[in-house]
């Protein structure tokens, strides 16, 4: 298992937009066909490998010089619940500090809040509806 950045340009980019879409959009009856992609070439993309295949991936999106949005965290559905999620978004936070971020903000879905918070992220604020499910806003400093 490797926990490698990636670009757009990449091959695995590919199924890192088929696991996004069919785990984080499609059951909210949306899809990423119907998305501008075009500023993802600026994001920072990570994703988790085993045997060569994709089976995590996540993407930070920079604001300013020293802080990124996490966003379109996905584990695959079989992989779940194994520590996966967590042993990318640990190096993900390692490699975006060698790039100069020094904080994670993000919108979490309240499902996942739990997740976070044993990563170390705090919430802020109250809930808020995004893309029809409820959220809220979390960040950390790394």
């Amino acid at each position: 298992m490797r926990i490698a950045k990636f670009t757009t340009k990449d091959e695995c980019y590919q199924k890192a937009l088929a696991l996004r879409d069919a785990y984080l959009r499609i059951p909210l009856d949306l899809s990423l066909a119907d998305e501008d992609l075009t500023d993802e070439g600026d994001q920072l993309h990570y994703g988790l490998f085993e045997g060569g295949q994709l089976v995590a991936c996540v993407t930070l999106m920079p604001i300013g010089s020293t802080k990124a949005k996490l966003k379109q965290m996905v584990v695959e559905q079989s992989r779940q619940g194994q520590g996966l999620g967590r042993e990318l978004i640990e190096e993900m936070e390692r490699l975006a500090k060698k790039e100069g971020i020094d904080r994670i903000e993000m919108a979490a879905r309240c499902e996942a809040i739990g997740f976070y918070r044993n990563l170390g992220y705090s919430a802020e604020g109250d809930v808020f509806t995004e893309v029809g499910i409820d959220h809220m806003k979390m960040s950390k400093g790394i």
